[in-house]
């Protein structure tokens, strides 16, 4: 091992704690703030334009015709998720590739290259696949949601790091998080569920509906804090599968 495979090694989680995951992801997060920034500038300006004046756009339209106001609101709700959901899942894709040669000294790609050999259909169809279950967790009954959400907390990033097809990826990542839930609700799932807590305190103010105020202040909360979730989901990825590869050594 040269010293520059084992500096590589030092900066992935020593173990799969709530103290090392985060500290490696904090880690990553400083060191590729960079290359973090240039993906969700990337990803994110675009798309959450896109999604902000459809939003708007339809907002009017139901205004003015009252007939269709609920199918136009339930479309825009539609195309807004779905943009989030598309843009990411390519953020996620990106990520892992950072990530990677942060934490395990993988070779560094352009951002183009990336994106060119992520796995998209599965990334988005396995998105809509957990979405569509959690909701309906939510709906029966809040449990099962909730721990659906936590099961599936690695799902993206584990598409990616294992080339694996979505239905074989959701019990891969059920059976590589149940051992560590606690871990994975602290640092992913409960994130999560508050990332969107901040932007809805603005969305009482008018000033923010405008686009040019909007679409800025989205692209820096996705930078802050779906950034900072995004590098602490793939990290806590490869934390997990790490320490399953070494239970099984130890048991052999």
């Amino acid at each position: 091992m040269t010293r520059r495979e084992g500096h590589e090694e030092r900066k992935a989680p020593s173990d799969a704690t709530i103290r090392s995951v985060l500290r490696a992801a904090m880690g990553a997060y400083r060191r590729r703030l960079r290359r973090v920034a240039i993906a969700a500038v990337i990803i994110f300006v675009p798309m959450d334009l896109l999604v902000t004046l459809s939003t708007d756009a339809g907002r009017r339209a139901a205004e003015a015709a009252e007939v269709l106001a609920d199918v136009l609101a339930i479309a825009v709700s539609a195309a807004s998720v779905s943009g989030t959901i598309i843009g990411l899942t390519f953020f996620a894709g990106i990520l892992d590739r950072i990530v990677a040669v942060d934490q395990h000294g993988h070779e560094d790609a352009p951002p183009h290259e990336i994106v060119r050999h992520l796995p998209f259909t599965r990334l988005v169809v396995a998105s809509f696949v957990a979405t569509a279950l959690i909701a309906a967790g939510f709906v029966a009954f809040i449990v099962p949601g909730s721990v659906l959400l936590v099961l599936w907390s690695i799902l993206g990033p584990l598409i990616v790091i294992e080339d694996l097809r979505v239905f074989p990826a959701l019990p891969r990542s059920a059976r590589l998080v149940w051992p560590h839930f606690l871990l994975a609700l602290v640092v992913v799932a409960i994130p999560t569920l508050l990332e969107d807590v901040p932007l809805s305190m603005l969305e009482r103010f008018s000033w923010y509906e405008q686009p040019l105020v909007r679409v800025p202040v989205d692209v820096l909360a996705t930078l802050v804090l779906g950034g900072v979730i995004g590098v602490i989901e793939v990290t806590l990825a490869h934390a997990l599968i790490a320490d399953q590869k070494r239970r099984r050594e130890s048991a052999t």
